[in-house]
């Protein structure tokens, strides 16, 4: 909200408040945000409460002067969290926070059906992870079967919790057989009462090899799909190309063309290269005006032994580009992934403990049947173990430390204004950059500040069209 017009109060309500307002403190989670010539944002970071003050107000709250802010003031932010009466409601709130990483439950399953594929992109960090002479192998039917069994032991089927199941590669359409023979055995378990019957199944897929009769499988078994495209034929084919070094942009987009004709849901998974960003407002509308999709996900570029990045400043650029392509999205009514994982915190005011099910939540079936906590270590096997039956990732060492990777564990992480909405980024990318998965994601950092930035002024931008309209003001859980 905006603190200007405040409403009048008897002299008995001002001395209650008073009473209550005299010895208030800031959070250490309160910061303050530019966002406007005459404005501040007062922000929380824990609870993502947020109050607009004119600079003057604004100066007084940061330097600890509050003798001379009126009493009315003193109370809407000391009841939103960011002025405090004792230390210990910031520990107590922390501590709530941090004590939900214990119970956090398995969601997620990723049956690599196979680390075979027929694309070379010159990005992928899959094969990034494989050495040259490594083989590469296809997951069978029994394989996959385990890794059902493993999925339902470690799951409370009661629960009405969603779970999920991904098909992943690798091109797991190259293993088709195998997919295939998982879907009826998802299908059998639901009708068992073994799995949840409101779980989802994915694939992931580069669209290529996608045939009438594989579409018309898929939508039987109500599969929602994720091809991998990143814009329109030359930006596409610049790194997603065949063994042959063929572009693969035609294959691709008549994969999705099948799909859409069998009414499977189809979503678009963006990878945003350096010979991108400059046209992703473009390509966003692109994929909804020409290939009417209506889900994308934009994916940042992970470098690996045989990746790197050239700009220095790609972060930056790739997620000002995030945001820019989300204002036109959303106009469209499409939802963004990467943007909304932090627009639902923000506007939820429900901290994001970690950024996926990676931390702790899902297991990971190899085609040759070791099992990991991320799909992201599989050439080397990083953080993957034998198969054993009796896993149970509440107990096993190795989930529960993935599990308790999170912001809410991290020193560094703790006075960040993105607390809140960022979640920690990649628990796997810090390893790989700095040998331990508790090291900071260091480019995520810079995606999840400047994300917040823009969705605070974008609140405080629709606070002034009602100021200006004399609607109600906007709070902080409006939609954007």
């Amino acid at each position: 909200m905006i603190e200007k017009n405040l409403k009048t109060r008897t002299k008995r309500e001002v001395i209650a408040i008073e009473n209550t307002t005299n010895n208030l403190i800031p959070s250490r989670f309160m910061h303050i945000m530019d966002v406007g010539s005459e404005y501040k944002a007062i922000y929380h970071a824990l609870n993502m409460e947020t109050v607009f003050v004119e600079d003057k107000l604004a100066k007084k709250i940061s330097t600890g002067s509050l003798q001379n802010i009126p009493v009315q003031n003193l109370e809407n932010l000391k009841t939103r969290g960011l002025l405090i009466e004792d230390e210990t409601e910031d520990t107590k709130s922390y501590k709530t926070v941090k004590d939900k990483l214990n119970s956090l439950p398995l969601t997620v399953l990723y049956l690599l059906v196979t680390d075979k594929c027929n694309f070379d992109c010159r990005y992928c960090f899959i094969e990034g992870g494989y050495t040259k002479n490594q083989s590469r192998n296809q997951m069978s039917q029994e394989i996959a079967k385990r890794g059902m069994d493993l999925f339902v032991k470690n799951i409370d089927s009661g629960k009405k919790r969603r779970r999920t199941i991904i098909f992943y590669g690798g091109e797991p359409i190259l293993n088709w057989n195998t997919v295939e023979f998982a879907l009826g055995d998802i299908a059998s378990r639901k009708e068992k009462g073994s799995l949840p019957t409101n779980t989802r199944v994915n694939l992931i897929t580069n669209g290529s090899l996608i045939t009438p009769e594989i579409a018309k499988v898929l939508r039987k078994h109500n599969v929602g799909v994720s091809v991998s495209l990143d814009g329109r034929e030359t930006e596409h084919n610049r790194n997603r190309i065949f063994h042959s070094s063929k572009g693969t942009f035609i294959e691709t987009t008549k994969g999705i063309q099948i799909l859409k004709n069998h009414n499977v849901h189809v979503g678009i998974s963006c990878t945003l290269t350096e010979g991108n960003l400059e046209t992703l407002e473009e390509i966003a509308t692109f994929l909804v005006n020409d290939l009417d999709i209506v889900s994308i996900g934009f994916n940042f570029l992970r470098e690996n032994p045989k990746f790197s990045l050239k700009d220095p400043e790609y972060m930056e650029k790739a997620s000002r580009a995030v945001i820019e392509s989300y204002r036109i999205l959303r106009k469209k009514g499409v939802y963004e992934d990467r943007i909304m994982r932090k627009v639902n915190a923000f506007t939820q005011k429900k901290p994001r403990i970690n950024n996926c099910a990676g931390c702790g939540q899902q297991i990971v079936m190899a085609p040759t049947g070791e099992i990991g906590v991320c799909h992201g270590g599989i050439g080397p096997k990083d953080f993957f173990i034998p198969y054993s039956p009796d896993l149970n990732t509440n107990t096993h060492p190795l989930w529960q430390e993935w599990k308790t990777r999170s912001p809410f564990n991290m020193e560094k992480c703790t006075n960040c204004i993105a607390l809140g909405i960022c979640g920690g980024g990649c628990a796997y990318e810090a390893f790989l950059k700095h040998d331990s998965i508790w090291k900071l994601d260091d480019p995520f950092c810079i995606h999840s500040k400047m994300t917040l930035e823009f969705l605070v002024k974008d609140l405080f931008e629709k606070c002034l069209e009602n100021e200006k309209t004399n609607r109600p003001t906007l709070s902080p859980s409006s939609k954007h």
